[in-house]
């Protein structure tokens, strides 16, 4: 939960600057484009919104000839489908099964669905907001990209033509054919990659505070690159300002840099202005006058967004505890063989007495009004403990409509116990003391007929026949 809530901190702090410092001067016109992720989405024409708790494949198709904005033909048991006027939602549960959604061209996504094995969106070519969980994330163009990644799904972006935002904490990469977008933010403070293999970036800022690495193989018109930990940095060429700046063992390479770049590496010295915020030489300074160094951004109006108070959450994150899961229910008793009847039962005891493990009983009392409310209550737990992939995704939308509040604290735990593999049963022995049984029976019978014999008049007339051909030979 810490890693998510450093990814939401980056988006907020980060993008509404640097969406004001990619601004331009005058009043922007009608039909100007887009300067960030957010304002991209705000002016879509229409929003689809997926909050689906666990979903197998969901895929999104967009299409020009539809009645209605968004269209769902068929809808699997446990999701909710509903389309209004400007907006369209994708709820509920539904684990194991598929669900496809038509929807018109141009038209905006946000997903903060994490639990799906895969995300498909084509042919819809709009604003994106999405959220990364467990499963990939596959989409073949989008004209703006807000992305906060926590998980280790991996996602893969074929064309972006307008201004992105990554904030990722999590194992999961990011991969981008090409890229023609007027600003691009990349702040990472996980092990995830961010590749983008080509294209054009006027305002390009990369800032990494963990092991992950940034790769541009384009062309960017201003750069601002910090790596405070071992990620690495490298961008083919950047024309007009570059500002570099490595604190850590990571490292930054523009194959072709600018006449204009500064490079720092290690501390650097500062001054301070009239308004008590410190300048450093790495200042990356903006058009509205919002400056950017390796520590912190600083606004106009004096606001300071320090960026060593996100590294230091990022940290806290990293070595918190996680919760320590539920222990899985011990296995039943194996059967204890049937008794042999007769002598044989006998000497059947005798042999696997001393090999039998002590039988130990336990009793516990109630008292008759709360006997019953105590019974119903293990009857319940046992029952979601053996049968909780039928049990979990059918409780969960009755939990919803009757307390949404409780389920959304109970969903994440019922899911990890959907999830959960249990150790296998150990296996009973009951076949091998069936068998021991059936040879001793065997074993009884062949006792039997010798002791017959040593003990007849016949056997001792045939011993004393033997001594005396003994003694006369």
């Amino acid at each position: 939960m810490s890693r998510f809530s450093l990814g939401i901190a980056l988006v907020l702090t980060i993008s509404p600057a640097y969406a004001e410092a990619t601004a331009p001067t005058n009043a922007p016109s009608a039909s100007a484009p887009p300067s960030s992720p957010e304002a991209a989405l705000a002016a879509a024409p229409y929003t689809l919104h997926i909050e689906s708790g666990c979903a197998a494949r969901i895929h999104i198709q967009g299409a020009g000839a539809l009645l209605q904005n968004a269209d769902m033909r068929e809808i699997p048991a446990g999701l909710s489908f509903e389309a209004g006027r400007h907006d369209a939602w994708l709820t509920g549960s539904a684990c194991g099964e598929d669900a496809t959604i038509q929807l018109r061209a141009g038209a905006a996504i946000v997903s903060t669905a994490l639990n799906y094995d895969k995300l498909e969106i084509d042919w819809v070519n709009g604003p994106l907001s999405l959220r990364q969980g467990r499963g990939d994330i596959a989409v073949d163009k989008a004209s703006a990209l807000l992305f906060r990644g926590s998980g280790p799904g991996d996602l893969t972006l074929g064309t972006l033509s307008g201004p992105a935002i990554f904030a990722m904490s999590g194992p999961g990469d990011a991969q981008i054919e090409t890229a023609t977008a007027s600003s691009v933010v990349i702040g990472t403070t996980g092990p995830g990659d961010v590749l983008i293999r080509g294209g054009t970036i006027d305002q390009l800022v990369v800032t990494l505070s963990g092991p992950g690495d940034a790769v541009f193989d384009g062309v960017a018109r201003n750069a601002m690159l910090r790596t405070s930990a071992s990620g690495d940095i490298r961008v083919h060429q950047v024309l007009e300002n570059e500002h570099a700046h490595s604190s850590a063992s990571g490292s930054i390479e523009v194959a072709m840099p600018s006449r204009h770049g500064e490079t720092f590496s290690g501390a650097v010295h500062g001054s301070s202005t009239n308004n008590g915020t410190r300048v450093t030489p790495d200042d990356m300074r903006l058009a509205d006058g919002t400056r950017i160094n390796s520590h912190r951004m600083i606004k106009p109006d004096g606001t300071i967004i320090d960026f060593d108070a996100l590294r230091r959450m990022s940290d806290e994150a990293a070595h918190a505890t996680p919760p320590t899961p539920p222990d899985p229910p011990e296995p039943p008793e194996p059967p204890e063989p049937p008794e042999p009847h007769g002598e044989t039962a006998q000497k059947v005891d005798q042999h696997t007495t001393a090999a039998k493990p002590p039988k130990v009983t336990m009793s516990v009392d109630m008292d008759s009004g709360g006997g019953t409310f105590s019974g119903l209550i293990v009857l319940i737990v046992l029952a979601v403990a053996l049968m909780r992939r039928r049990i979990i995704p059918k409780l969960l939308p009755v939990l919803r409509r009757h307390n949404p509040e409780f389920a959304r604290r109970v969903e994440p735990f019922l899911l990890s116990l959907m999830t959960k593999v249990t150790a296998p049963m150990p296996q009973t022995q009951l076949p091998q003391l069936l068998d021991l049984t059936q040879r001793l029976q065997k074993l009884d019978k062949r006792v039997g007929a010798v002791e017959t014999c040593v003990t007849s008049r016949d056997f001792h007339l045939h011993t004393q026949f033997r001594d005396l051909n003994r003694s006369r030979g």
